[in-house]
């Protein structure tokens, strides 16, 4: 410290967990050998204890002038009870300077958060600390929002706001932007940077996170997903929320989940780490919108799990505020949809247990009649709960919304109403039409060609009542098979 006249330590920390006793500072002080407690600490778990995983980080400043222009040595000391496991402990951006007069920058990112829903964007939240001895005002603030994925992934854009207010020192403000940007669709970065002119230190002046644009996508073509081409999230609008966020994209490398089921990535609970006991997680699906024109649409994705005896998984739908389970047990249409009917980590809802068979990839799928027709979008997601235990988890893979044919008529069968077609002669077809679409079948059109020669006319057939899926009309042409010769012949029939 010989060249400082006011010389600080400073850092971020985080502890969370109930085995936690403290972290303090200690000093072997000019002409001493022994460490001893610095004064101002230690931090015990009232001072304070975070209270979740995901609290933000608390920022810690010690003041060294006693030393100022001497030699000290600083340790810092993470306490815990005995060999307890619930002691997670974190420190970050040490840091040993002379303190300014004028320091300031952005600490923390709180709006948008986990997503940013595209129909109803708000502009950014952040906080600014003073880190400078002397009052700040007039601070400029630069955001540049980055996407992470797609085909303007890495092209930033930028807008300025000035905090014309005044902050004490080693206060803070939390600011809220005028600016409603335009964020991208999918994974996307955000950074704050403060930009003022007079600020005599850069280290802290910005802080960065992550987010997503939740936008609506149609399914009216079908959807898919398969999360290989970004690393860093999806374009489509996935997002993960819960306690940790534990559920990223990317090749799965831990355990037995080291091969996706298309290369390269997947998303799954934590690429290279177990998840933890008492999780609560989701993986959440763009809102999905079109359903007010389709008909028997299926969701498929392939996923590999392997869980905890206790724990649980399934998918969920949400109406109004209320989450609700998809499917059940025992489909015949959907064999492998959930393996129990009634899963105690979800409350006695149907869902999957323990795992895949042999923790391998598997196929499964849902028909999703229930949302036909649907005027509102589909919000849904995917869902695991741990209380019991830590395992390896759940990867998903190629995820597809499918459209089967909506409006589809089909000439299953064409004979002659005469009961032996006689050459020369004058004959009447018939055919038989089955509606092979989605939706029940109103009218459609047909006509019929012999040996590859020019179509009939075609014939508009308003049938006496919709046909259902699957249900058949016999229709009987207009148009005449004029003096067929006798040989073979090849009659084609088209809708």
């Amino acid at each position: 410290l010989g060249t400082m006249s006011k010389p600080i330590m400073s850092f971020w920390y985080h502890y969370f967990g109930s085995d936690i006793i403290s972290i303090d500072v200690r000093i072997i002080k000019p002409g001493e050998n022994k460490y001893t407690l610095l004064s101002s600490t230690p931090y015990d778990v009232n001072n304070p204890k975070h209270l979740k995983e995901r609290d933000p980080w608390t920022y810690k400043e010690i003041d060294l002038s006693p030393y100022a222009g001497q030699v000290i040595k600083l340790r810092v000391i993470a306490n815990r009870k005995g060999s307890g496991a619930s002691s997670d402990m974190a420190i970050d951006n040490l840091n040993i300077y002379d303190k300014p007069a004028s320091d300031v920058g952005v600490v923390q990112i709180t709006r948008p958060t986990a997503r940013n829903r595209q129909s109803a964007s708000t502009s950014p939240q952040v906080v600014i600390r003073n880190f400078g001895s002397s009052p700040a005002s007039s601070i400029p603030i630069k955001f540049t929002i980055t996407p992470l994925c797609g085909p303007n992934a890495g092209v930033a854009s930028t807008f300025t706001e000035t905090y014309t207010g005044t902050i004490a020192s080693g206060g803070e403000y939390k600011y809220t932007a005028t600016t409603v940007p335009t964020y991208p669709d999918g994974s996307f970065e955000i950074r704050a940077t403060t930009t003022k002119s007079t600020d005599m230190t850069s280290f802290n002046d910005s802080t960065t996170a992550r987010s997503v644009g939740w936008y609506k996508v149609g399914i009216q073509q079908g959807f898919y997903e398969d999360f290989d081409d970004c690393n860093e999230g999806t374009e489509q609008g996935f997002f993960a929320d819960g306690k940790v966020r534990i559920f990223e994209v990317g090749a799965p490398n831990k355990g037995s989940f080291t091969t996706p089921s298309s290369s390269p990535n997947v998303v799954m609970s934590g690429l290279k780490e177990n998840y933890f006991t008492g999780t609560v997680e989701n993986y959440n699906l763009p809102e999905l919108i079109g359903f007010d024109t389709i008909s028997n649409a299926m969701m498929r994705f392939k996923h590999q799990m392997k869980l905890s005896t206790g724990d649980g998984a399934n998918f969920q739908w949400l109406a109004g505020t209320t989450w609700n389970t998809l499917g059940f047990d025992g489909s015949d249409f959907c064999p492998d949809w959930y393996n129990s009917g009634a899963v105690n980590a979800l409350g006695g809802e149907p869902g999957w247990e323990v795992g895949t068979p042999g923790g391998n990839w598997q196929s499964t799928c849902w028909p999703l009649s229930l949302f036909n027709f649907a005027q509102t979008p589909l919000v849904s997601r995917f869902h695991l709960e741990a209380p019991a235990g830590s395992s390896e988890g759940w990867a998903i893979d190629d995820f597809e919304i499918y459209i089967p044919p909506q409006n589809s008529a089909h000439p299953k069968f064409v004979n002659s109403e005469e009961y032996v077609i006689l050459p020369y002669q004058d004959n009447h077809l018939y055919t038989i039409i089955e509606n092979t679409g989605a939706k029940k079948l109103k009218e459609c059109k047909v006509q019929y060609s012999v040996d590859g020669g020019a179509f009939s006319n075609p014939e508009l057939i308003v049938f006496p009542k919709p046909l259902w899926p699957g249900e058949t009309y016999r229709h009987y042409f207009a148009a005449i098979w004029k003096a067929p010769t006798p040989a073979s012949q090849t009659i084609c029939v088209v809708t």
